[in-house]
């Protein structure tokens, strides 16, 4: 009897996040004219990427919203992100970087531990 190799793939639960911030200052063009803001680039990454000084890859293009509902893979770890302002081609450089870490729930720790001696 030949043997069969049977695959399983199982699916890994996502996580729901909410990311907001607040809208950049407005910018006038030369011309006094406002410099008109298109949406935001989000930039996410998991794990050690987060731990790098590099700016985090791109991840998706949004509309001039300032709330974002996403999911991510619930995988012990960290998971970070940062945003850009777009203006047309325009792109504004890296806002802080917000992080978190996605673990298992840690239960409290017990109160007042005392010992006796009879």
């Amino acid at each position: 009897i030949g043997l069969q190799r049977v695959s399983v793939t199982v699916p890994i639960p996502e996580i729901p996040v909410t990311l907001t911030w607040d809208a950049p200052p407005i910018v006038k063009n030369l011309d006094g004219t406002t410099l008109e803001l298109t949406g935001y680039r989000l930039h996410r990454a998991q794990g050690e990427a987060c731990a790098q000084p590099e700016p985090l890859p791109a991840t998706i293009t949004i509309p001039s919203v300032l709330v974002y509902h996403d999911t991510v893979p619930a995988v012990l770890g960290e998971v970070c992100y940062e945003l850009t302002s777009l203006a047309g081609d325009a792109e504004s450089v890296h806002s802080n970087r917000a992080s978190a870490t996605i673990g298992a729930a840690v239960p409290n720790a017990p109160l007042q531990l005392r010992i006796t001696i009879p």
